[in-house]
């Protein structure tokens, strides 16, 4: 049992699991701000290595995925949590910072106008520049209606 544990730890996926609890629970990771300090949790059932390693082989983990919370304000849960490409993961990354409001729309930080910017196949697609917030919005989700896009979804404007 010991040499399962040793081989565990050497492996990627130990090492996202230990990344997430130290993001979530320890005060000094540099990321805790915008997890623990956010109130995300990790679920109980997570508690072990094991019982994390478990869901994530019979939940599609590979080598080459990110794990990803569909609703980014829950917690790490079973129901929360999904193993998707890094190009997902990284359209989430402008929540947590809490800079957009809504994924590809961006205000300009001098000029008080908003651009909006998908990527589409690792290329940014330029939409175009906007008065205000609520016609960026309209743009990106018309955009987005038209060109289904993996891991892209609508969003209501709500001011």
């Amino acid at each position: 049992m010991k040499t399962e544990k040793i081989y565990d730890s050497k492996t990627r996926l130990y090492n996202i699991y230990n990344k997430m609890k130290g993001r979530c629970n320890l005060s000094r990771d540099t990321n805790y701000k915008n997890y623990g300090g956010r109130g995300i949790k990790i679920d109980s059932v997570w508690n072990n290595f094991k019982a994390f390693k478990l869901w994530s082989l019979s939940n599609g983990y590979t080598d080459d995925l990110q794990i990803d919370r569909i609703e980014n304000d829950g917690n790490y849960t079973p129901q929360n949590c999904r193993w998707v490409p890094q190009i997902i993961n990284i359209r989430n990354r402008n929540k947590i910072k809490g800079k957009n409001k809504y994924t590809g729309v961006y205000k300009r930080k001098y000029a008080k106008v908003f651009s909006v910017r998908i990527t589409v196949n690792y290329k940014p697609k330029n939409l175009g520049t906007f008065k205000t917030e609520k016609e960026a919005v309209y743009v990106r989700n018309k955009f987005i209606s038209n060109n289904p896009l993996l891991g892209f979804n609508t969003q209501p404007y709500e001011k």
